[in-house]
C-alpha cells in the first residue's frame, strides 16, 4: 500500500500535516476511487507509464527471472537464452470482475478463488447509522483470498478490531452486500430484525469486486 501510494497514485498533503491534520474535510481529499486506483496501476496515462511499472520490486522481479532465462536443447543455440515472456514491455495487467455469490451473476467471488486467484474488493461500515444515506458509509479496500462453505476470510488493510475480526476478517456469505442494503429496503429490514448485533463497526462487502492477472502480450 506504501509503495502503491507513493509511486502510483500520489496523495496531498491536507489533512495530514501538523496544521491541517484536525479538519475531516481536508482529510477527505486522501480518498482514492476504488476503480480510478486499480485503472491507474493496470493502464498508462498519457504523460506516463503503467501504474504497476513504477513499482520498482515488481519490475525488478520481473528483470531478474527474464535474465535468468530458459534452457534450450543445445542443437537450438546457446543451452540458456532470456525468457522473452518476462520482459516487462511484454507483460499486461489485466483487469477482470467478479461477483459476490448473493448476485447471481458469472463468474463468482469462488470461482475467482477456486482458480487460484484473489480479489480487491471493498469493505464498507458506519452503516447502521445511516441506512438512506450511503454517501455517509465508510469504506476501504482489501483482499479476498479464501473461502469455505460459509465464510470469506479477507486480509485487512487497518488493523482495527471490528465484530468481524482485525488484520484478517471472516465475514458470512450470506450477509447482505453494501449494494442490496442500500437500494433494498425490503431486504434490509429483513436483515436488520434478523440480526440485532449488526452495528456501524459490523462490515458489509461490496456486490462485485476486481482480480489482476499479469499475462503475456
Amino acid at each position: 500500500m506504501t509503495l502503491f501510494t507513493g509511486c502510483v497514485s500520489p496523495r496531498r498533503l491536507d489533512g495530514i500535516i501538523l496544521n491541517s491534520a484536525d479538519s475531516e474535510s481536508l482529510k477527505n481529499r486522501q480518498n482514492k476511487s476504488f476503480g480510478i486506483a486499480v485503472e491507474r496501476l493496470a493502464h498508462r496515462t498519457m504523460i506516463d507509464i503503467e501504474g504497476w511499472k513504477r513499482i520498482l520490486p515488481i519490475t525488478d522481479l520481473f528483470w531478474k527471472y527474464y535474465q535468468q532465462g530458459t534452457v534450450v536443447p543445445p542443437e537450438f543455440g546457446p543451452n540458456r537464452v532470456p525468457n522473452q515472456f518476462l520482459e516487462p514491455d511484454r507483460i499486461e495487467l489485466t483487469i477482470e470482475e467478479s461477483n459476490h455469490t448473493l448476485i447471481r451473476l458469472p463468474f463468482t467471488y469462488e470461482d475467482a478463488l477456486n482458480n487460484g486467484h484473489v480479489v480487491v474488493v471493498l469493505v464498507y461500515y458506519n452503516c447502521k447509522s445511516n441506512p438512506n444515506n450511503p454517501a455517509n458509509h465508510d469504506a476501504h479496500s482489501v483482499v479476498l483470498f479464501d473461502h469455505d462453505k460459509h465464510y470469506y476470510y479477507l486480509k485487512n488493510s487497518v488493523h482495527k478490531a471490528t465484530p468481524d475480526g482485525d488484520k484478517q476478517l471472516k465475514i458470512p456469505k450470506d450477509r447482505i452486500t453494501h449494494q442490496t442494503y442500500c437500494q433494498g429496503r425490503r431486504k434490509t429490514a429483513m436483515f436488520l430484525t434478523k440480526n440485532p448485533n449488526f452495528g456501524d463497526d459490523t462490515d458489509l462487502l461490496s456486490h462485485f469486486g476486481l482480480l489482476l492477472e499479469f499475462k503475456h502480450k
